[in-house]
């Protein structure tokens, strides 16, 4: 699979090194990590990542957040991939080791078989077993984008998705610096009408899900301010 796979990492754990290595193992061949001021003291950790020759590194000096993350992975896919002839998009997928490898791939398989201009979106199910702050942060999210955006999708919040080269240069230059910035991607999105193909995933909460830097409170509260920007700022402006 050669559509490039971008994962951003925040003071990686032993997942992030387990997961490029079975990437690697079930064939893929371009991986960009994004290093968003993890410190020195996981300089190694993607020392030892970057040694591999599929895997490319950027690094911010300080944390900036996932949204900036993704978007210095973006414009770096489009400097160094857009003219590989069968370059059809990107992959995003979290360090955590919440995403499959399995499912990474199925989710970049899926982007080169859909039709141009679509997001592939890797969604899970929630059950009892989900810890209760993800169960509860992904119930909020939903709900609010039932209520003031009509999109109706059962996981509004994954980051496991397959973006089209097509509408990557305009994703790039959305709002956002943190996890609002992936809320913003899904609203614009659905007010460009790009086509969603939803792809089922499984629902992976490793310990807890102690390993991710997701936190409801803080992180919904600026979800919400970006939605009250899209819903009433941004259409006073100019079209999505």
């Amino acid at each position: 699979m050669n559509q490039p796979i971008i994962i951003p990492s925040l003071k990686p754990c032993v997942q992030l090194t387990n997961v490029v290595d079975r990437l690697l193992e079930l064939g893929a061949t371009n991986i960009v990590l994004v290093d968003d001021g993890s410190g020195e003291q996981y300089a190694s950790v993607f020392e030892q990542l970057v040694a591999k020759p599929q895997v490319a590194l950027l690094t911010h000096t300080k944390n900036r957040g996932k949204g900036k993350a993704l978007k210095l992975a973006f414009k770096y896919c489009l400097n160094n991939f857009a003219n590989m002839a069968d370059f059809k998009g990107v992959v995003t997928a979290d360090a955590d080791g919440q995403h499959t490898p399995e499912d990474i791939i199925n989710v970049g398989l899926k982007l080169e078989a859909s039709s141009s201009g679509s997001i592939v979106w890797g969604t899970r199910t929630f059950d009892d077993n989900t810890p209760r702050e993800s169960f509860k942060g992904n119930q909020e999210s939903n709900a609010a984008m039932r209520k003031f955006f009509k999109i109706y999708l059962p996981d509004t919040q994954t980051g496991l998705r397959g973006i089209s080269k097509k509408i990557l240069p305009w994703v790039t230059r959305l709002r956002g610096t943190k996890y609002n910035y992936e809320l913003n991607m899904l609203i614009r999105c659905h007010q460009r009408r790009v086509n969603f193909v939803q792809v089922p995933i499984n629902t992976v909460y490793l310990n807890d899900n102690v390993g991710s830097h997701y936190k409801r409170k803080r992180d919904n509260a600026r979800l919400k301010r970006m939605g009250v920007w899209c819903w009433f700022v941004r259409p006073l402006r100019c079209k999505p």
